[in-house]
Parts: structure tokens; sequence; C-alpha cells
């Protein structure tokens, strides 16, 4: 599961790399990746948050647990749809942006 990670974090260093040298021209889609990566940082310190709460042993019943690990699962599911929506919006601004 680690060398995944890894692996994920450098594909996504990478991707997020080249699109900021893609979009240096146009402003609008560098303060949108400014604002994705933000996004996510904030998703990512919230989910790893509740990830080490649960390991650290804070003391749960099962109901409370359950609870918990569905927010995780939430938080994760919201960082998957933020980047969908963000990048059919940069696809729709491109498309808008040639055909104008």
């Amino acid at each position: 599961m680690m060398i995944y990670m890894l692996i994920f974090a450098v594909m996504w260093e990478f991707g997020c790399n080249w699109l900021s040298r893609r979009c240096e021209d146009n402003r609008a889609h560098t303060e949108l990746l400014s604002k994705v990566a933000k996004e996510l940082m904030i998703l990512g310190f919230i989910g790893f948050c509740m990830i080490l709460s649960k390991e650290v042993g804070l003391k749960m019943n099962p109901h409370t647990l359950h609870c918990f690990e569905f927010c995780d699962l939430l938080v994760s599911i919201c960082v998957l749809l933020y980047v969908g929506n963000t990048a059919l919006s940069c696809t729709y601004m491109h498309v808008t942006r040639r055909i104008w």
C-alpha cells in the first residue's frame, strides 16, 4: 500500500507541475489550479486528522466509530467530486474560449 501511495504522490506532483507549466499564460487557469491545490490540502488534512485520531485510540463506542469512518469516507468522496468538477470546468472553459 505504501508503494501505491508513493507512486500516486509522485504522479500527482508530476501532474500538478505539468499543469502549472501549461497554465502559466492563462491567469484564470492558474488561479483555479491554486484554489484546487489549497482545497485538496485542506480536505487531506481533515482526512489525515480523522484517521490519526482514530489510530491514536480515541475512545469511541461502535456507533460513534461507524459515524467517524463514514465521515472519513465522505471527505474522500468530496475530494473526488471536487477534482472531477474542476476538471470539467477547466475543459469547458477551454472549449468556450476556443469557440469564442
